[in-house]
Formats: C-alpha cells, structure tokens, sequence
C-alpha cells in the first residue's frame, strides 16, 4: 500500500480489508460485477465518499479466499501518482 496515503484513506483500506475477510466477501451493501459475479465492490468512507475497493472472491481454492485487487480513489488529492503542481495530465488520465 502507498505509504503516503493520508490517514483516513489507510484506515478505510485496512476496514474495508477487515471487513471483507470477516464476511468471507459476502460484505452486506457489494455489488457485484454483471459479466464475473466473483468480483464484487464496497464502498470506502461515508456513502463512498473516498472511493470504492474491489475485490475477487477466490471459491475454487481451498480454503477460499479473497483478493483485494484495486483500490479507485475519488479526488486526485488522494491519489499518490497525481502531481497537482503540474498542468500535464497523468499518464491514467487520473488528473
């Protein structure tokens, strides 16, 4: 994980993370992907406010488990690779 994320951005993660293992990501409130039903999504912060995680439920393996895969964040101000101090744009069109 990107050591300079801001605290509450870490915090959201790691619950996200907790939450997910404890569900055995069946997490109350996912949605889940139309085309592959293993990868689900949560929302992070209040109503998803900081963005969402996503996630892959791994059912074929034994024991099962979950893969956190990506983690999209709403504002360029919690993106670590976003450098507002320059007008060029990101090379994944984050900013």
């Amino acid at each position: 994980m990107e050591s300079s994320l801001p605290g509450d951005v870490f915090g959201a993660i790691v619950a996200a993370t907790a939450t997910i293992n404890e569900t055995r990501g069946e997490v109350p409130g996912s949605s889940a992907s139309a085309k592959w039903p293993e990868q689900r999504h949560i929302p992070l912060g209040q109503d998803g406010s900081l963005g969402i995680a996503e996630y892959v439920i791994v059912a074929d393996t034994d024991p099962p488990h979950i893969v956190l895969t990506r983690v999209p964040l709403l504002t360029a101000r919690y993106r670590p690779s976003c450098r507002p101090d320059t007008t060029r744009e990101a090379p994944h069109g984050c900013c």
